[in-house]
């Protein structure tokens, strides 16, 4: 992220903390207890905002400027990257699926984005057109785009109370779950192991 985009995010995080500030500043004339859960709101929902205005990890800036792979019949591209633990996760994914539970403190994930193309502009100018999407909120959600892009993804989360995978193209490996884990494959094989409640 350059400079300038910097002191933008900045900029923004002192606005919404300062508004959040005269909108949850306590309430004169009520008990000390009030006061304090007051506070206390008022810190949760400002790092709440906070979160939700931070980027997705720069997918778009990252396809645009990332070195692309050479492979057979095509182009790669590869994001590396980590997101604050939740409790719940949800992927959306078009190829193979990798889920290891309980084997990070963050969520830290690999995607690799192949395309068939005749050049590596060509595969580019598509990966800029469809990145992949993470997004952080009271679960995390990873997308993974469709279409002529074929996505190997590989997640390691903390416990999760519950995990869904949807996959539309791939097999699917997920393992280590505490809760419960949701799985819709449309095609490819399903393992799972070592899950603590309901698998289907």
């Amino acid at each position: 992220m350059n400079t300038d985009k910097q002191k933008t995010l900045l900029s923004v995080f002192i606005r919404v903390h300062l508004w959040l500030k005269r909108a949850f500043g306590g309430v004169p004339g009520r008990p000390s207890m009030d006061r304090t859960k007051t506070a206390g709101f008022r810190k949760n929902l400002t790092v709440a905002a906070l979160l939700a205005l931070l980027p997705a990890g720069g997918a778009c800036q990252e396809a645009q400027k990332a070195p692309l792979e050479r492979e057979p019949g095509g182009w790669a591209l590869t994001y590396r990257g980590s997101v604050p633990a939740a409790r719940t996760l949800r992927i959306n994914g078009h190829g193979p699926v990798t889920l290891e539970g309980g084997t990070a403190l963050t969520f830290e994930y690999t995607v690799r984005l192949s395309v068939a193309a005749r050049s590596e502009a060509e595969a580019r100018s598509i990966l800029v057109r469809a990145p992949l999407e993470v997004k952080r909120g009271e679960s995390v959600i990873l997308t993974a785009p469709g279409g002529p892009v074929r996505a190997r993804i590989l997640v390691k989360a903390p416990a999760l109370g519950m995990a869904r995978i949807v996959d539309s193209d791939g097999v699917v490996d997920a393992s280590g779950i505490e809760g419960e884990l949701d799985v819709a494959s449309r095609s490819g094989e399903v393992t799972v192991d070592r899950i603590g409640a309901l698998a289907r």
